[in-house]
């Protein structure tokens, strides 16, 4: 089973800037704690929820061995720009024998990720990105 892991993304820090917070652990609860306290400082708010957008690792890496998480924007095997959304599957084919979260990609067998997929930014750091 793959290890669970987070990253957030906090639009306004105490300086003005955006910042992308990763988990550096497996203490998911230790981690939103930083990430709410993070996103809480910029208003002197007591709670930082809803001011930070939580986004999962897939538990998938790149061609270059980098962490593919959710709302990446990654090129597929075919040379398309696509964003990763995990998402409900409710449907199953002969390759996929089960339905419950998880990311689809026209390239979704996992050799074809290791081999062909490359992360190139994400949407929140990237968003220009999105208009090409």
């Amino acid at each position: 089973m793959r290890p669970i892991k987070f990253r957030a993304w906090i639009p306004k820090t105490t300086d003005g800037t955006s910042q992308m917070f990763y988990q550096k652990d497996q203490f998911l609860q230790s981690f939103l704690r930083r990430v709410n306290f993070l996103a809480s400082a910029m208003e002197h708010d007591s709670y930082g929820e809803g001011k930070y957008e939580l986004e999962q690792w897939t538990g998938s890496l790149d061609k270059n061995g980098k962490k593919i998480f959710e709302n990446d924007v990654v090129f597929d095997k075919f040379g398309d720009m696509v964003v990763v959304k995990i998402e409900p599957i409710d449907f199953s084919d002969w390759e996929d024998c089960c339905a419950g979260y998880g990311f689809i990609l026209r390239t979704h067998q996992k050799e074809d990720f290791r081999k062909n997929v490359e992360v190139i930014g994400n949407i929140h750091e990237n968003p220009d990105l999105l208009t090409k």
